[in-house]
């Protein structure tokens, strides 16, 4: 006899397959996909000068990040709890700048905005978005392409954001990446195109921080504006 608790199978087993990334995201997360990121300047096996793979392979290994974190709000949370976008942020800095271009650099803006974890986006923006480190390591003509892009676009739709993570006294800092950076390419250089991009991006700076001051602005920023003034070597 049975009681009111038993459970009775009624018919055939059948075994149900997960579909891949149903599988991806329960048993190895996306965090699996961050190797990858280390692999762009491997030599292609097999070819016979060693060729590398090209700069747009590091953006279809974003998208299929993308997709992943895309699955779910799971996925999103896990893969900010194993430091995901710091870890990618790092792999940025110590791969060839070859790969670190302006079309990388949109990628991760549509993948900032396709996740919806607050905290993941936020690290996005810090480490990767706004984090001079990564992006002072590219040519002048896309510093100043990402340049225009925070003008444009980052401050613009993402203001509070923009404003907590850059405050007027770190945006110093944070410039002085791509400032002294440029500036000391172009003492060395008589190349017209290159003054044109340094005086663009200094155009650019000078907007960025009129724009931050304007909806704020302390005494430690002016603080750190006289200080960064008073050790310019321009003065």
């Amino acid at each position: 006899a049975y009681s009111d608790l038993d459970a009775i199978m009624s018919g055939p087993n059948v075994i149900l397959s997960l579909p891949l990334p149903d599988v991806l995201i329960r048993f190895f997360k996306a965090q699996i996909l961050i190797p990858l990121f280390a692999q762009v300047d491997l030599p292609i096996y097999g070819t016979l000068d060693n060729e590398l793979l090209p700069s747009s392979f590091l953006a279809s290994i974003l998208n299929l990040l993308s997709s992943t974190l895309q699955l779910s709000i799971d996925a999103q949370q896990s893969f900010e709890q194993a430091s995901g976008i710091r870890i990618i942020a790092y792999l940025l800095t110590s791969n060839s700048p070859r790969n670190l271009t302006f079309d990388l650099y949109l990628h991760f803006v549509l993948l900032y905005e396709s996740i919806h974890l607050p905290e993941l986006k936020l690290q996005l923006f810090q480490y990767i978005l706004t984090n001079a480190q990564i992006w002072a390591l590219t040519s002048q003509k896309v510093c100043q392409q990402i340049l225009d892009h925070w003008d444009q676009h980052l401050f613009t739709k993402y203001t509070d954001t923009f404003l907590s993570v850059l405050p007027f006294s770190r945006l110093i800092n944070v410039f002085s990446h791509f400032y002294w950076r440029t500036s000391r390419k172009a003492r060395k250089s008589t190349n017209e195109n290159e003054e044109t991009l340094e005086y663009g991006t200094r155009t650019i700076i000078f907007q960025i921080f009129c724009k931050v001051a304007e909806k704020q602005f302390t005494m430690n920023d002016l603080i750190a504006l006289f200080m960064s003034c008073v050790g310019s070597p321009d003065m």
